[in-house]
């Protein structure tokens, strides 16, 4: 298996362990977002996965940054669900990536 392959599935896993986490203690987004950051980077700046080209750990990142706001959205739609909020799913979907992408970049809530 190529190291880039281990590189994305360990990502997810643990990725998805902090979701989870993040859930089950009600974490807060500028906490957990940017924790999110620093695993992805961290995977992305790991020196020990042989010779995987620079494209190859650009697409490694998009797609762990694409798992973990696929989890976060889902966890915003079941929360409004479950609080029966008057917002489609789309909507809520459309919000909360604009937020995870606002907290990524900047480290905390927009203004």
């Amino acid at each position: 298996m190529k190291e880039i392959n281990i590189a994305e599935g360990l990502g997810k896993k643990i990725l998805k362990h902090l979701n989870d986490y993040y859930e089950e203690i009600s974490m807060g987004d500028d906490e957990y977002i940017p924790l999110i950051k620093r695993i992805i980077e961290s995977i992305h700046d790991y020196e020990g996965m042989g010779e995987i080209s620079d494209p190859e750990k650009e697409a490694l990142k998009t797609n762990l940054l694409n798992y973990s706001k696929g989890l976060y959205v889902e966890l915003c739609q079941i929360h409004s669900k479950e609080d029966k909020e008057d917002i489609s799913p789309e909507q809520v979907k459309e919000e909360a990536e604009e937020f995870f992408d606002y907290v990524y970049k900047h480290g905390r809530y927009p203004e």
